[in-house]
């Protein structure tokens, strides 16, 4: 699983924010991704919900090797230049196994 979360620009606006989320899902076109998942912060009230990400990606993958060859992926590289413009700063990432 590749979970990436986002920190978008002040100045985002909402419809910039839903072509935002359009192109994240957009990877899912990609033959070996699994899963492709992405939401906005729902507000539950839990004060341990962490702060300061508009954004995260939920994608899944058969092997380290699928996710790997994403990393290089064309549709990947062109989703990730056109977005750059609307983050905040670099996103952070969290790879982990499923058993």
């Amino acid at each position: 699983m590749h979970l990436v979360f986002f920190d978008l620009k002040e100045s985002v606006t909402e419809a910039e924010t839903a072509q935002f989320m359009a192109a994240l899902k957009s990877l899912s076109q990609i033959d070996y991704v699994k899963s492709v998942k992405a939401g906005t912060p729902a507000e539950t009230g839990d004060p341990r919900l962490a702060k300061g990400y508009d954004a995260v990606l939920q994608m899944g993958f058969a092997s380290q090797a699928d996710l790997a060859k994403y990393q290089q992926d064309s549709i990947h590289l062109k989703v990730k230049k056109e977005l750059g413009s609307l983050m905040g700063g670099p996103p952070v990432v969290y790879d982990y196994f499923v058993d």
